[in-house]
């Protein structure tokens, strides 16, 4: 028998990561295509990332440690993460806080992102940006614009 030394992962979410997670545990390279299929799922595709992001993101989903990371993440979300937002229910953030996200993501699709923060923070402004999941990938220059009225409004009302 040929032991497998490479897999590709062709899945969605917990279920891909946690594959990719185990087979790297094996000692098995996960497969650029599996990162790349996940990043490259949304209308705009691979088109608004370099080569060079490219092959960085190849580089760290082949670590066993980066997968096992993304799959903490996901599971943190829908466990630990809402412990703890029911302890902080009746707390508000005092910073001011500025939310985007792309149109065509799913945050856009299910969730009213504005009211969501607003219902724990009390000085929230943002909105969607034309472009999927990844905005600095698909929007640099209007992020970076985005940032940069946001902290000259917050760091004028400290002068």
């Amino acid at each position: 028998m040929t032991p497998i030394r490479t897999i590709a992962v062709v899945g969605a979410g917990t279920m891909g990561h946690g594959i990719a997670y185990v087979a790297a545990l094996a000692g098995c390279a996960v497969g650029p295509d599996y990162v790349l299929g996940r990043i490259g799922r949304g209308l705009a595709g691979l088109k608004p990332f370099s080569r060079a992001a490219l092959r960085e993101y190849a580089r760290c989903f082949r670590d066993p440690r980066t997968i096992h990371a993304t799959c903490e993440d996901y599971r943190a979300a829908a466990g630990i993460d809402l412990v703890h937002d029911r302890k902080d229910l009746n707390k508000k953030l005092s910073m001011p806080v500025l939310a985007l996200w792309g149109r065509q993501g799913v945050v856009e699709a299910q969730f009213d992102c504005l009211a969501d923060w607003r219902a724990v923070a009390r000085n929230v402004t943002g909105r969607a940006l034309e472009c999927g999941h990844f905005l600095p990938e698909e929007r640099p220059a209007e992020v970076l614009r985005e940032l940069e009225r946001f902290i000259g409004r917050h760091n004028e009302t400290k002068s």
